[in-house]
């Protein structure tokens, strides 16, 4: 089933464990707890599965030449924090595509980071971002960038 989903470049299986009791059933196949969201009233637990290799967020990234930071609030609430994830941009030869694309479940209205050394690219909203970005329903999903 992944790998059909995989060829229809589908990253991402969520589900609503209907009954709840299917919960241990869908952890034993690596499905984590979605996060909440405002406006999430589902009585069942949500799952979630990415079923693609992607990019890892690291703590601290030294002397990386292109980076991408996400903040888990808007960009107002945000401006004097820390990121609560960052990722090095690595692009396929010759292209702008990332190696491995940015998966994360997330918010349109937290505040995404794209910077070049010290040269900022963008710093805003995700939903604001449009660089070869995707959000779908819960989950951000970055696989380039212009």
């Amino acid at each position: 089933m992944f790998d059909h989903f995989r060829s229809k470049l589908i990253y991402v299986v969520d589900l609503c464990c209907a009954p709840a009791s299917s919960q241990s059933y869908w952890r034993g196949l690596k499905f984590k707890a979605s996060p909440s969201f405002e406006g999430s009233d589902s009585i069942n637990k949500e799952l979630y599965r990415i079923i693609v290799e992607c990019s890892k967020s690291q703590n601290v990234i030294s002397k990386a030449p292109e980076i991408i930071e996400l903040w888990d609030g808007e960009p107002y609430e945000t401006i004097n924090s820390i990121p609560n994830w960052t990722w090095r941009v690595k692009y396929n030869k010759g292209t702008k595509e990332l190696k491995t694309p940015i998966i994360i479940p997330g918010h349109p209205n937290w505040r995404i980071r794209w910077r070049k050394g010290e040269l900022v690219i963008f710093d805003g909203k995700v939903w604001r971002f449009k660089k070869k970005e995707i959000y779908f329903g819960g989950y951000i999903v970055i696989c380039g960038v212009l």
